[in-house]
């Protein structure tokens, strides 16, 4: 499939946790409504596109976590203080779905489980000090060397299969430890190399 032009990635976490944080000042239904509307205007672009597209790789990536928690907050307890938004957000034909780029909006997806599921239950750590993408593959070519007692120097080529990866067009150029992170061929070399998993994998050295 096409990747769109305009999308985000966990940005629409604000949501969640503005009525998170709305349920834990007890606001009512009219006050959390006004603390969603302020938090889509908050919302941080959808800028996952531009950040893949982008060479060389800045420090900012798609979200700010950070931009996200304050947002929230400062969202509920304005809408505490009686502050309004836009209450409708959601529904109008001109909300949030059309100024984030949405190219479709199936708002039951967003209530889909509510009470029920709790997402952040499914958080994990990341194995690898680098992108998700790559984490499978690592596995299975760090078993392979382990199993067969493999050397750098007895590894003369390695051809890996996955998902098509975009976020770095020049994998063999890394100058910085962002360039790292989004590196195939670095990462399987820290491996050969039984580098240390962990911060040592961008260690200038």
């Amino acid at each position: 499939a096409k990747t769109p032009d305009v999308f985000g990635n966990s940005n629409e976490c604000i949501f969640g946790a503005t009525a998170g944080v709305s349920k834990l000042l007890e606001l009512g239904e009219k006050e959390l409504a006004h603390a969603l509307g302020i938090s889509a205007y908050l919302c941080p672009l959808p800028v996952c596109r531009d950040w893949e597209d982008a060479i060389p790789k800045s420090m900012i990536k798609y979200v700010s976590a950070g931009w996200i928690c304050q947002t929230s907050v400062t969202a509920s307890l304005l809408a505490k203080e009686g502050y309004t938004g836009n209450p409708h957000v959601f529904d109008g034909e001109y909300g949030f779905a059309r100024f984030y780029g949405a190219e479709r909006w199936t708002p039951e997806i967003i209530v889909d489980g509510l009470g029920e599921q709790w997402r952040f239950m499914e958080m994990a750590y990341k194995p690898y000090p680098c992108c998700r993408f790559f984490h499978a593959q690592l596995d299975a070519f760090i078993k392979i060397i382990e199993t067969n007692n493999l050397q750098p120097n007895d590894i003369e080529s390695v051809k890996t299969y996955a998902l098509p990866f975009v976020a770095n067009t020049a994998p063999y150029d890394v100058q910085t430890q962002v360039d790292a992170q989004f590196s195939l061929p670095y990462v399987f070399s820290a491996a050969a190399h039984r580098v240390k998993i962990g911060a040592a994998w961008q260690d200038w050295e």
